[in-house]
């Protein structure tokens, strides 16, 4: 192999229903807490260790919620959003190449660039926006997003240097 390996270590998804018995009538309900659940059950990182996160940003507020339903801070955590550096050289990298909000929505190839940025990272591939001592990261997704319920489904992958 030309380049270093990154693997998979976890991921998760959620298929939230948006009719019937498994119908979340609240729209700030994510399946993102449970896919990233299983992503951290599987891959055994835990989040002091994962160094850059990539997660899916249509808009600001998904990128917040997500924060949140990974475990990277409480529910209306003012305090964290306030104090946390989130640039790359920071506490708690997020969106390192810019993500959707800074080249737009790419319909359905939106999920891969999130992937792709995260590969780059832990590849030392960040150039500038290079990430330090960076070993895990993790990426999301989210699809349908049924506009007055909830997202239709949710993926979280954990990405790393070693297994």
């Amino acid at each position: 192999m030309r380049k270093k390996p990154v693997y998979l270590l976890g991921w998760g998804e959620c298929n939230n229903a948006s009719y019937g018995p498994r119908y979340r009538a609240n729209p700030l309900i994510t399946g993102i807490t449970q896919a990233g659940k299983r992503a951290f059950d599987m891959s055994g990182v835990a989040h002091k260790d994962i160094r850059c996160l990539n997660i899916y940003d249509d808009y600001i507020p998904i990128v917040m919620i997500q924060i949140e339903d990974l475990g990277f801070s409480g529910r209306n955590d003012k305090a964290f959003f306030e104090k946390t550096d989130f640039t790359f050289k920071g506490d708690l990298p997020i969106q390192t190449s810019g993500g959707m909000i800074n080249c737009g929505q790419p319909s359905t190839t939106g999920g891969m660039l999130h992937v792709l940025e995260t590969v780059r990272q832990i590849r030392g591939e960040g150039g500038d926006r290079q990430v330090p001592n960076i070993k895990f990261g993790i990426s999301t997704g989210v699809g349908a997003v049924n506009y007055g319920k909830n997202f239709g489904c949710t993926a979280a992958a954990i990405l790393g240097s070693e297994v």
